[in-house]
């Protein structure tokens, strides 16, 4: 049994409040998924819920982990890996990261995306992207401190893996559901289904869809169904959802779009999973 999580990330608010911030949890048994629960949740919480996880367990959260290699290395030359650059996030100070927002709505860093982003994908240092950006990687450095200090099988990829076997992992995973969606129910759904024209006729067909699409990969979903009305009124909670699906498809090794490997600038840039069903790739990650 691996417990899987899925996170719509949210910088906004502080850390105590419940607001965008959605959490999905369940397990997968064998190649089933079951969804116990989906509720926001606040960051503090998020993050006592992520350092209690025990392996195995995937924690699939809709975030950028790094920034693009130009920004990374003029902001901190030094920096080798991701979690260099984590630990220069945690020590900046709202007043200062406020600053850099700032600067970035008109200098050439504003637009840049990571190679290996899907084509959907919003740049990290988008103006939009930007508070979200840091303080996930200030949860990051303090997740990786905590399981250096207890001694946990944390894997963040496309950091090398510990020396334990994947199975036996906390695995915290990049994702992106809307880069998710786009690849197994169809192109068409990438945009529009969180506050388009159309997004109820969208998430109704989304909804439809995905446990079938899931299916040809191998995994079976319990527990969806049930919140479909939750998804239908909540675009926060539907994206945590589909970033647990995300989860429970990596833990099967169904194939990645693009692989970190593909990426030789990955370990300090960060890389996303996007599931692609086994009859259009041929690799895991």
């Amino acid at each position: 049994m691996t417990k899987i999580i899925g996170i719509d990330f949210s910088g906004a608010g502080s850390n105590n409040s419940v607001g965008k911030t959605w959490i999905a949890q369940g397990e997968l048994v064998g190649n089933v998924l079951a969804i116990e629960s989906c509720r926001p949740i606040s960051r503090d919480c998020l993050i006592h819920k992520l350092e209690s996880l025990k392996p195995p367990a995937v924690a699939a959260m809709d975030f950028p982990f790094s920034l693009p290699e130009i920004f990374a290395r003029c902001w901190k030359p030094s920096a080798r890996e991701m979690p260099d650059l984590w630990v220069k996030a945690a020590c900046m100070e709202w007043n200062t990261r406020d600053k850099l927002r700032k600067e970035l709505q008109t200098n050439k860093f504003a637009g840049l995306k990571r190679d290996s982003d899907p084509s959907e994908a919003i740049s990290p240092l988008n103006i939009r992207m930007v508070q979200m950006t840091f303080r996930g990687m200030r949860m990051l450095h303090r997740l990786s401190l905590n399981a250096k200090s207890a001694d946990k099988p944390l894997w963040i990829p496309p950091l090398l893996p510990c020396k334990l076997g994947a199975d036996h992992h906390i695995t915290l995973l990049e994702v992106m559901p809307g880069a998710t969606v786009r690849s197994l129910v169809s192109d068409g759904h990438r945009r529009g289904y969180k506050g388009g024209k159309n997004w109820m006729n969208l998430r109704l067909e989304i909804l439809d869809k995905l446990p079938k699409q899931a299916g040809k990969c191998g995994l079976s979903l319990s527990g969806v169904t049930e919140r479909a009305e939750l998804c239908l009124g909540n675009d926060d909670a539907m994206d945590a959802i589909v970033a647990a699906i995300t989860a429970a498809l990596w833990q099967l090794k169904i194939p990645a779009e693009k692989k970190y490997s593909d990426y030789p600038e990955s370990s300090l840039v960060g890389w996303m999973y996007v599931p692609k069903p086994k009859d259009q790739a041929a690799e895991h990650p």
